[in-house]
């Protein structure tokens, strides 16, 4: 019987062999999960498989609840891309400009105009402080270019502090840091392909790449960043960098993740994006 999930689209459509398999998966799903797929439109079994694993995995990993926001980037249309995994009906990405979305994520066309507005101010966020949160963003392109993920705390018109994951900027190098404390945060990288992350607490600063710690130092100095969010591009301000990478996840965590926190979403993140054959 399928009765689980009422009158939604994807149980509808479902017909013979194909609604019984979808059928069994919906019945064992994560609520989480379940809801967004909803969301989404989601009809592929794949895909369907892969989002409950990634849910139960960050549950798994005591990272769920410290996200903000979590955008898988899914099933190929700009309106499953823009959903946000940990709440579907909150701060859907705006993108602007020349996107491409496919089953391997969402990349721009590299142009100034290009960019993706994630609506979470953090600043508004209750109990939010700015010494204990994170960010971190999954690139499938390897290439010199601009900002990836970027969070701008801006008294106009100065100071403006930046809060970023450059995962391979034009000077070879990974550069992270909330804020960014004047530029210095930065390693060596040649390759921008993986799963980059950036995280805070307790005034250390925390840089990963595909789970490995690559950076860790004390910054005190903290802002809550009060302005929109900016994917691939700077938001807000008139100065661009466009990145043009394609994305396939992206987190904003309100509560800064541990090492070993860090190193166990990417692994879920890496399984995550194997299941769906797009892993780098």
């Amino acid at each position: 019987m399928i009765a689980k999930l009422g009158t939604n689209n994807i149980r509808q459509i479902r017909v013979g062999n194909t609604a019984a398999k979808v059928s069994s998966i919906f019945d064992e799903l994560d609520d989480d999960a379940e809801r967004f797929i909803i969301a989404a439109n989601i009809d592929n079994p794949t895909i369907i498989t892969a989002i409950n694993n990634l849910v139960l995995g960050m549950k798994a990993d005591n990272v769920w609840d410290k996200m903000g926001v979590v955008y898988p980037f899914v099933n190929g249309t700009e309106a499953s891309c823009q959903l946000n995994l940990k709440d579907p009906t909150q701060y859907p990405i705006e993108f602007q400009g020349s996107w491409t979305f496919s089953a391997d994520g969402v990349n721009s066309s590299d142009a100034n105009s290009d960019i993706g507005i994630i609506p979470l101010v953090l600043d508004d966020v209750v109990g939010f402080n700015a010494g204990y949160w994170g960010m971190g963003i999954y690139s499938r392109t390897n290439s010199q270019d601009g900002y990836d993920l970027c969070a701008l705390w801006i008294d106009d018109p100065s100071p403006r502090q930046q809060n970023v994951v450059i995962t391979r900027f034009t000077d070879n190098k990974f550069y992270f840091g909330l804020p960014l404390a004047g530029g210095t945060w930065s390693v060596v990288n040649t390759d921008s392909r993986g799963f980059f992350q950036t995280n805070k607490s307790s005034g250390i600063v925390r840089a990963h790449k595909n789970g490995s710690l690559v950076f860790s130092a004390l910054e005190p100095l903290a802002n809550s960043p009060n302005q929109v969010i900016g994917l691939g591009n700077l938001p807000v301000i008139t100065d661009k960098n466009p990145s043009g990478k394609q994305y396939a996840f992206c987190y904003v965590a309100v509560e800064g993740l541990q090492d070993a926190e860090a190193q166990a979403l990417y692994a879920t993140v890496q399984s995550f994006q194997t299941e769906l054959g797009r892993n780098v």
